[in-house]
């Protein structure tokens, strides 16, 4: 009788270790997930925040494009306007030297 005794008080004595054991992986998941869940919505804010800024960036690409190309249109009018200004000139001088030959 003492042998049946001795075995079921090991028997139960297993279940309450394996139940501690158990509430112990339990409550450890239960931390992890939540862990995961808050790395998960770090993660979504700050692949949101990389997609702003990449936006902005791309934003700031056109508008140097646009400045570059502005700056180009503006040196081509300059370029044009100082063709014409010696142009007038020349024409200015040679009208010049004709009136004083004459």
């Amino acid at each position: 009788m003492v042998k049946i005794t001795d075995a079921i008080n090991a028997s139960n004595s297993a279940l309450v270790s394996a139940n501690e054991q158990i509430e112990k992986a339990e409550a450890k998941i239960k931390r992890a997930n939540f862990l995961l869940s808050k790395t998960e919505l770090v993660r979504a804010k700050e692949t949101t925040r990389l997609e702003q800024l990449n936006t902005q960036s791309n934003q700031v690409h056109q508008l140097e494009a646009e400045k570059k190309a502005m700056l180009a249109e503006i040196q081509a009018r300059l370029a044009q306007i100082v063709a014409s200004n010696q142009e007038e000139l020349k024409s200015q001088a040679l009208s010049r030297a004709e009136e004083n030959k004459r």
